[in-house]
């Protein structure tokens, strides 16, 4: 039998009679015949919901035909009866939204009294559903894993496709995101960070069944360019259950080959518990649930065991006063959680049913992880505070065979509040190490958003139609400038003990954000039966998005220098999507399914851009100095970094929302009972991502460096730093950095697939699956953004092209060649009591560019974190690197390219072991003991800088021939991990008990 929990590598296809195609709901078909093949009218169907108590009953039509709608996702028993014939079961009816289930039965003569009921299990091989590429998470699969978070968004480690973070087929997690019952939900982001440290939020529990969604072609999926998460809430049993939970983890149960976390105090608890059931037997029920987590993470010091580092304590001890032995020792970055969820399923008459959810999480983590790079601060003594709220409810109305309706409203909200600590963002180049609080903190971010929409479903064989409208109302308050509180940038210790370096701050009357994006979308499908066993769906997409032009203030000096307006934005974004998709049943038989479908998908406008329009229209100014600085870690006085110029942001031309465009062919089959083999290739191109240019950088370059490199400005060098001469790099000297957002960048990713899948009910549960995929984009926004940097850190160091190329072009951020995922569940079958599992992954390392540490602008375009290196194999200082590291010796005489060398592969297992201990009123205890990270790989930011500048000897430029030559030596320590960022290997331990 093949248990929906296989459906994780399973390609859902619309069935050849398929029901309402919607993105909640299923159904199931069928024809009722008697033991010669007739067809049977009048025979009475019952759908009875596994652990839900749920019942629909329906009659056959003359054809003996009979169809179920708008059924919720779940597992369903189906009793087939007619008086002078024995009754028929067929048990474990998977439904998934969009499908319809072929239940077609035989009745065999009985008279009467019928004394027995005949029962099979449902066995198609390959089951049918939404056309495109679908991956199903099984809850009752999920909770036999070892899991570490319980989060919603923890599901994604089970794809080969898609992260914990939602980095979806090689695009940012910031365009994927998550749809509960059909309402989408985005948190709140912070624009200069990774969501790869995102706190814990909505718990696993709060959801029965989870979908990835990589783009099907049905028209209600929107707002998003990359995946979704569809989820779908508990709807309650026809008698009362509850679970509970309680598990520990401490230090003492935590070991690593790279630190000690055995000095580290503090321990992990986690709890919670879920209570359901019904109001009314078979018309109302509910779930309720909370969970509450206390997590203490430990991890190895910021700072590696090197002597230079014990200078650094020493020079900060005797010239400051200050004690920075923390970074020095292990730490631990801790986070608590409390969440719950409610939600309610009415079924209020034959033809309507209502369901409502709530979901609420909030959270406090200190000393958060802000993400990789060698300028960004570990920020100890930072705090980040988080709550997230999600409220909405579905009318579904089943009105005739061939009308029905689901109307869908909600209501969000998602907060992100970031505080800094003490110290300000500070990097010393040599020893390369960073300490103090983030430049991107503070920041606080808010979003809430309104949502309705309305689809209604017309059934007209051969034709199914779909076509609605929906609207979204979001509204979004952010405070955030980039280095609020400044950036210190030391190239030694000696010049961190002497204050001479590099300070940059933004200042300004304002950094808040505060406006509305509207966006109106209606939406057309088609779904046609071509012939028996193929099906063929046809819509399109139209979106509407309304732009805050009235939020941005008006910069006239700017108007009257270039003739152009900052506050040229559309009125309105629009965009129509059209797509398409094609089911072939081979034989009809479900066994073997192939699918195509091709379509586009937009997202919406990043609104951490439409808030830089607003804050960055003249009011934020920004200080620099370079030399001798007047106070660390106070902030430098108005004569050693004097205010130069306002920041400017405005909208390039033509300006559009990320798009994507993507197709996938994929072929499906069962190759035994419970056994799924699934092949799919896909292809995607996204466009309209947008590009930071500077418009305010010089028309021609003032000379080049030795390597040829075109220089914005004149370099200076202090000690080991190198940076333009303050305002030199300017075309117009009353602004500074004047970033114009082009929407030109794109990303291309191809990716074959291969997964299997197999479930043996409790006993063996397997899941394999490997891509292999490249992606390639010219987008410097991805996961380098949270480099450090801030906006000038996203510029082109080759914006008049390299050799005639777009030298951004390449290597995407997000190429991870290989990813693995193995998943086993193996209940032992003598042995009930017993059960053990284990996860294992496995990523390709994420690339890096060979480069220069912070504080080296190499270009003079102002920022010091873009610049790739010139391979010099002449340099004799470099011929250890050449030889070690073939991505530098293939690129030998010319500058790097993006991206080109790559961190080792990273791998993971975790492992459950669970053991029924006892009953206590005849409710079962379990324990449980997982060990997670028990394969620990050395992960971590890399240090990308091939040259350090060699502070005993002087930058000299040649007033004839305008060549500056830069002081170069090789980096003995290129490409070792700068701050080792694994939290070891841990055991916990935990009670489970079921009521």
């Amino acid at each position: 039998m093949l248990r929906h929990s296989s459906i994780t590598l399973l390609l859902l296809l619309l069935g050849t009679s398929a029901a309402a195609q919607s993105l909640t709901a299923g159904g199931l078909i069928g024809t009722v015949r008697d033991d010669l093949g007739r067809p049977m009218d009048g025979a009475a169907v019952t759908v009875l919901g596994r652990g839900t108590g749920l019942v629909r009953t329906v009659t056959t039509t003359h054809g003996g035909s009979f169809e179920v709608q708008l059924v919720p996702p779940g597992d369903y028993d189906v009793l087939v009866e007619r008086l002078g014939y024995r009754p028929h079961r067929i048990m474990g009816v998977p439904v998934r939204p969009g499908v319809s289930s072929d239940v077609s039965v035989h009745l065999n003569p009985a008279p009467p009294p019928v004394m027995r009921v005949d029962s099979s299990r449902y066995a198609a091989a390959a089951l049918q559903g939404a056309v495109g590429t679908t991956q199903w998470f099984d809850p009752q699969f999920l909770d036999r894993l070892p899991d570490r978070s319980r989060t919603l968004l923890e599901t994604g480690r089970l794809s080969s496709v898609t992260t914990t973070t939602l980095e979806t087929e090689g695009l940012s997690p910031a365009l994927s995101g998550i749809v509960i019952e059909g309402i989408p939900f985005r948190q709140a982001r912070h624009p200069g960070l990774p969501a790869d440290e995102d706190p814990p939020s909505f718990p696993r529990s709060a959801f029965d069944q989870t979908e990835l969604e990589m783009g099907g072609p049905d028209v209600e999926w929107s707002s998003f360019a990359g995946g979704t998460l569809g989820t779908f809430m508990p709807q309650g049993g026809a008698g009362l259950s509850a679970h509970g939970f309680a598990d520990w983890k401490g230090n003492s149960l935590t070991s690593s080959k790279v630190f000690d976390p055995g000095s580290l105090g503090g321990s992990s608890v986690r709890g919670g518990v879920v209570v359901a059931g019904s109001i009314i037997p078979d018309t109302a029920r509910f779930a309720l649930g909370f969970e509450a987590q206390r997590l203490h993470t430990p991890f190895p010091a910021v700072w590696r065991d090197d002597p230079s580092n014990a200078a650094l304590l020493a020079a900060a001890r005797d010239s400051f006063g200050l004690d920075l032995t923390p970074y020095t020792r292990p730490r631990i970055s801790s986070v608590t959680v409390a969440t719950g969820f409610g939600s309610f399923a009415w079924q209020v008459s034959r033809a309507h049913s209502l369901t409502v959810g709530v979901h609420f999480a909030t959270s406090q983590s200190t000393d958060p992880l802000l993400g990789e790079g060698p300028a960004v601060a570990p920020s100890l003594d930072a705090k980040l505070d988080a709550t997230d709220l999600l409220a909405g409810a579905t009318l579904s109305s089943a009105l005739s065979p061939r009308f029905s309706q689901e109307l869908r409203i909600g209501v969000s909200s998602s907060t992100r509040d970031y505080t800094r600590g003490p110290l300000p963002a500070t990097v010393v180049g040599d020893p390369g190490v960073a300490f103090g609080s983030d430049a991107t903190l503070p920041g606080r971010f808010q979003r809430t958003a309104v949502f309705a929409r309305d689809a209604v479903h017309l059934a007209f064989a051969p034709h199914r139609l779909k076509v609605g409208f929906d609207l979204t109302v979001p509204s979004y308050q952010q405070t955030y400038g980039y280095a609020r509180n400044g950036e210190f940038v030391f190239g030694s210790v000696a010049d961190f003990a002497a204050q001479r370096g590099m300070f940059v701050q933004t200042v300004g009357a304002s950094s808040e954000a505060d406006f509305s994006v509207p966006q109106f979308g209606g939406f057309l499908q088609d779904t046609w039966t071509l012939a028996p066993g193929f099906d063929f769906l046809i819509g399109f997409r139209m979106d509407v998005e309304r732009l805050p032009r009235g939020n941005v203030r008006s910069n006239d000096a700017w108007r009257l220098a270039t003739g152009l307006q900052n506050t040229a934005l559309p009125a309105n974004v629009s965009r129509v999507t059209p797509r398409f998709g094609f089911l072939w049943d081979i034989a009809q038989r479900h066994a073997w399914l192939v699918s195509g479908e091709a379509g586009m998908y937009a997202d919406v406008v990043d609104p951490s851009l439409l808030a830089e329009l607003v804050t960055h229209s003249g009011s934020q100014q920004v200080r620099r100095g370079v030399g001798v600085l007047s106070a660390w870690p106070g902030t430098p006085d108005s004569a050693s970094a004097p205010v130069r110029s306002p920041d400017l942001a405005l909208l390039g031309p033509d300006f559009q929302a990320p798009r994507s465009k993507r197709v996938v062919l994929t072929v499906t089959g069962g190759l035994s009972p419970g056994t799924v083999l699934r092949l799919s290739a896909a292809y995607r191109h996204t466009d309209f991502l947008p590009r930071r240019h500077d418009l305010n950088r010089p028309l021609a370059p003032s000379g080049t460096d030795q390597y040829g490199r075109p220089l914005s400005g004149p370099l200076v060098q202090q000690g080991s730093l190198v940076e333009v001469s303050p305002g030199a790099n300017r075309r117009f000297q009353g602004f500074d950095l004047v970033s114009a957002l082009d929407p030109d960048g794109f990303a291309d990713y191809r990716a074959v697939t291969l997964a299997l899948e197999h479930h043996e009910g409790r006993g063996l549960g397997l899941l394999a699956s490997y891509t292999f995929s490249r992606t390639r984009d010219n987008w410097l926004s991805g996961r380098g953004a949270g480099a450090g940097g801030g906006p000038a850190g996203q510029l082109n160091p080759f914006p008049d092209s390299l050799a005639g190329a777009d030298w951004a072009e390449g290597r995407s951020d997000f190429d991870v060649p290989h990813r693995v995922v193995l998943a086993v569940s193996f209940t032992a079958p003598r042995l009930s009591g017993l059960h053990l599992a284990a996860v294992y992954r496995y990523r390709s390392g994420y690339p890096f560019t060979p480069g220069f540490r912070p504080g080296v602008d190499a270009n003079g375009d102002g920022s010091d974190r873009n610049d790739p290196a010139f391979v010099d194999d002449t340099m004799t200082s470099l011929t250890p690197l050449l030889d070690q590291w073939s991505c530098l010796r293939q690129q030998a005489g010319r500058f790097a390219e993006r991206n080109s060398c790559r961190a080792p592969g990273v791998h993971a297992l975790d492992f459950r072991l669970a053991l029924s201990l006892l009953r206590i009123g005849g409710y079962p205890f379990t324990l449980v003991v997982d060990g997670l990270n028990l394969i620990e790989s050395d992960a971590g930011p890399r240090d990308g800088a091939v040259y350090l500048v060699d502070r005993t000897r002087a930058l000299a430029t040649n007033p004839a021939t305008g060549v500056t030559t830069v002081p170069l030596v090789a980096n003995p320590n290129f490409g070792r991990v700068l701050a080792h960022d694994t939290p070891g290997r841990q055991w916990r331990v935990g009670l489970q008990v079921n009521y």
